[in-house]
């Protein structure tokens, strides 16, 4: 492994190098297709809200199949629901301008976490605090996340907003 990377084992899981994700061809591909339901989001997101590329922001996120190959084959695999392959990022809870956002156990380069720093530096501009929560055990083996485990009191919107006509 490089110098300055190492990689967060976490007691339930089989530790892997970047290098055996990346060379794991059923992974790619099962993500190609996640990829293609993203894609298809975004496009109606920015058709029907009026949305630009630049009102969009790429959080990092690796998908699994919910099947696995030693009970499927490779098709049933391919076509199952996806799961997140670490702590799903975007599943965060939002309290104004600070963000609890699952903490992601990525590969630490240089000391921090590569997933951490990206999604630091794509938030933090913007005037975010960026929380990192451990909800491992408490939620993520148990396919949720942080917003799974949080209620909000919330100010309503002051308008009718579902008397609106587009």
């Amino acid at each position: 492994m490089p110098e300055g990377i190492e990689l967060q084992v976490l007691k339930d899981r089989k530790p892997c190098s970047i290098s055996e994700i990346i060379a794991d061809s059923l992974l790619r591909q099962y993500n190609d297709k996640c990829q293609k339901y993203i894609d298809w989001n975004r496009k109606t997101l920015i058709e029907e809200l009026g949305l630009t590329e630049k009102d969009i922001i790429d959080i990092p996120q690796l998908f699994n199949s919910s099947k696995k190959l030693l009970d499927n084959s490779i098709s049933e695999v391919l076509k199952a629901p996806a799961e997140a392959y670490f702590p799903d990022m975007v599943n965060m809870l939002v309290l104004g301008k600070h963000l609890g956002i699952p903490k992601p156990f990525g590969p630490i380069i240089d000391g921090q976490c590569c997933l951490e720093k990206e999604v630091r530096r794509l938030l933090e501009p913007l005037g975010l605090s960026c929380n990192f929560i451990d909800d491992y055990r408490t939620y993520y083996i148990k396919q949720g996340d942080v917003h799974c485990g949080t209620n909000v009191r919330r100010k309503p919107f002051s308008f009718k907003w579902w008397n609106m006509r587009p």
